[in-house]
């Protein structure tokens, strides 16, 4: 299955993983594109997987934060990738959302209520991988 990055619709930035101090559990923040393993995505079983560091993108329920965590296949990591340009989480229908509406490089994203503005509108754009 091909490779593809989430690119918000009206900001143009892509979800990118910022390393965390400890070892996986990444953080996701938005930045422009330049298609290293850590913009990169891939879904399976329900599941959105990070090339760079093989976790999948996990809901962090209590907090809203999304990040990446070893899979395990619990509604917190099942996403639908839904026609109106939404990414569905299995938890109370929340979708991945940037935080605030902000549209600078370095905003997280979260899980947050569905209301349908812009910044929670994404495409995936699949990448040729040579």
């Amino acid at each position: 299955m091909p490779y593809f990055y989430i690119q918000n619709i009206e900001i143009e930035l892509v979800l990118d993983l910022k390393e965390a101090e400890d070892e996986g559990e990444d953080e996701v923040l938005m930045y422009p594109y330049h298609g290293g393993p850590n913009q990169l995505w891939e879904y399976k079983d329900g599941m959105i997987y990070s090339k760079h560091n093989g976790l999948v993108l996990d809901l962090n329920v209590e907090t809203g934060n999304v990040s990446t965590h070893e899979a395990h296949g619990g509604p917190n990591q099942k996403w639908h990738f839904d026609e109106d340009g939404t990414i569905r989480s299995d938890v109370e229908d929340l979708v991945l959302d940037i935080s605030e509406g902000r549209i600078e490089p370095g905003t997280r994203v979260i899980g947050y209520s569905k209301h349908g503005g812009p910044n929670q509108i994404f495409r995936m754009v699949t990448v040729d991988e040579e």
